[in-house]
């Protein structure tokens, strides 16, 4: 997300499927140690001991999980075109939980449900 949101480059390659090392460097910027896998390039992430002191340090981010215990699962309600089903060359949408602030990213407008909070959640 911080490379496509805010440096505005492209960090994975065959259609999103393989991480490159923008993302890896990136990711280890960011107090994360990453390695590399054969099918899925730099995606193996787990954060690093100076990245979970920092995170045990703060209080208000206790409620933040910051691993992965349980897989997370994505419940999806249908989806519609405003186009009439048309394919267009649009960028990705985003799509935010009202509740705990999950994001997305979809090709097409959909409706989708965050499976933690069961909201809609909202594009932006």
């Amino acid at each position: 997300m911080y490379n496509d949101c805010i440096l505005n480059v492209q960090d994975t390659s065959r259609n999103g499927t393989y991480h490159n090392r923008q993302f890896a460097k990136e990711a280890e910027a960011h107090g994360l140690i990453v390695t590399r896998s054969e099918k899925y390039g730099f995606a193996h992430t787990a954060p690093a001991d100076n990245l979970l002191e920092w995170l045990l340090s703060h209080d208000e981010l206790r409620e933040i999980e910051i691993c992965r215990t349980t897989a997370y699962t994505a419940v999806g309600v249908g989806t519609h075109s405003s186009n009439g089903g048309a394919i267009t060359n649009s960028h990705s949408r985003r799509y935010i939980c009202p509740c705990c602030h999950t994001i997305i990213r979809a090709t097409k407008t959909v409706n989708v449900i965050c499976g933690e909070c069961m909201k809609t959640m909202i594009e932006g």
